[in-house]
């Protein structure tokens, strides 16, 4: 558990504006929110509602609110695909030291209880005896390691059903933040082989990003 990282699941869209350079910081909730990024809170949760009602359980105030990410923890890499096709990998020495963690989503924790209780929340450092704690009732002397994965962070039929201990970092956040970056296309049906074939796999926007993570040193996939 002490090897998990910290991943966010992002959209391609999200991370465009970084790479063409019309801004530096990864966008906030609400920075998304007043882009019209987000759609309208709809379902069984309004998140709208819930996310700062469980901001300021969390921080004490909203003081912070547009200062603060969102994470999952993952021991293969990996990221919820809710949240978009494309993962970042945060580096450990850019957001351990202010980073906080949560058994769950936080917005969805508050839906239902209206607090959060003790026992469920750490952090950076005790992340590993969270995620015991999280998991002990699943844990028994038949499951392998390689299972530790899929039981720490599993993807629901909505995002309301995901599961994952969420991860909170405060403070600005630039493709420097990021470790390594994923981006999964969309899988296609296979061309005729008549068809030229692309010698560089990627769209115009996921090679932007590309070049650009390159430029700066970060490691970025095409998958």
């Amino acid at each position: 558990m002490l090897a998990a990282k910290a991943v966010m699941g992002v959209t391609i869209r999200k991370l465009l504006p970084i790479a063409n350079r019309s801004q530096d910081l990864f966008a906030t909730y609400y920075d998304l929110i007043d882009l019209k990024f987000l759609a309208e809170s709809s379902g069984q949760i309004d998140w709208h509602t819930r996310r700062p009602q469980a901001e300021i359980e969390l921080m004490g105030s909203d003081k912070h609110k547009n200062e603060l990410y969102y994470a999952c923890l993952s021991i293969d890499g990996t990221s919820l695909p809710h949240y978009g096709e494309c993962t970042v990998v945060l580096a450990e020495r850019m957001i351990g030291h202010r980073a906080s963690l949560l058994s769950e989503n936080s917005a969805v924790a508050y839906h239902r209880d209206h607090r959060f209780d003790p026992g469920h929340r750490a952090i950076w450092a005790d992340r590993a005896k969270l995620s015991v704690a999280k998991l002990a009732s699943a844990l028994s002397s038949t499951v392998q390691s390689y299972q530790f994965a899929k039981l720490l962070m599993r993807a629901g039929a909505t995002s309301i059903e995901d599961e994952f201990v969420e991860i909170q970092i405060l403070g600005d956040m630039t493709i420097k933040t990021a470790e390594r970056i994923e981006i999964r296309s969309p899988k296609t049906p296979k061309v005729s082989s008549t068809k030229r074939p692309r010698t560089r796999r990627g769209s115009k926007d996921e090679l932007l990003i590309q070049d650009y993570c390159r430029q700066q040193g970060v490691p970025c996939e095409l998958k």
